[in-house]
């Protein structure tokens, strides 16, 4: 990654403060995302990461990346150097193999969420 690349520290501070933990993230996360999952290739990208990954580019900065392995011992906090490990997350269906330039990578598939009829639900009148 090029320096020119990284995001303003002033837009990685303001992120901060909103983070459960005040990490603050300079790079970009489709950077961080892209890394964690060549770095761990038994491991599935989720969350904001698989979406940074899918060309999101709002609401997915200052999040941290988040990796699926089911024999995790426990769910562990990320920071700037090493991804959030959680044992759950998706099922084996909906994870994708996936090549970014060579390297293998396991994401997980987009999900659609399924839109709530609006209407009366038959309740009381």
């Amino acid at each position: 990654m090029l320096a020119r690349e990284a995001r303003p520290y002033e837009l990685a501070r303001a992120d901060a403060r909103r983070h459960p933990r005040g990490v603050l993230y300079e790079i970009p996360a489709a950077y961080r995302a892209a890394a964690h999952g060549i770095e761990n290739p038994d491991m599935v990208v989720l969350a904001h990461g698989a979406l940074a990954l899918y060309g999101l580019r709002y609401q997915v900065e200052g999040k941290d990346t988040v990796l699926m392995h089911s024999a995790a011992g426990r769910n562990s906090h990320g920071n700037i150097r090493k991804p959030s490990i959680v044992r759950r997350g998706c099922k084996n269906e909906h994870i994708w193999q996936v090549r970014h330039c060579g390297y293998p990578l396991q994401v997980a598939r987009r999900q659609r969420r399924r839109r709530k009829r609006c209407g009366r639900s038959g309740g009381r009148r």
